[in-house]
């Protein structure tokens, strides 16, 4: 599905729409069927997720870092 009709769909649950009212409305002008648009925002949302995710995995790996070189300058400092 193209990227427009992800983004119709996510202005849409956006505006407090229901996801099936954006499909209805695609599904009619774009001769789309429900599955591929529910697909397709399930595989945006997928997307988003990963990058929350992989950030968050490299704040953590930079916090532990810093906490192994607070350590090291403590103990030398001992």
């Amino acid at each position: 599905m193209p990227d427009f009709m992800v983004k119709l769909v996510e202005w849409f649950v956006k505006l407090g729409k229901s996801l099936s009212l954006a499909a209805i409305v695609i599904r009619f002008r774009y001769k789309t069927r429900l599955s591929t648009i529910k697909l397709a925002v399930m595989v945006d949302r997928a997307e988003k997720a990963q990058m929350r995710m992989d950030k968050a995995l490299n704040m953590a790996k930079t916090n532990i870092k810093k906490f192994g070189e607070a350590l090291d300058t403590y103990k030398k400092e001992m």
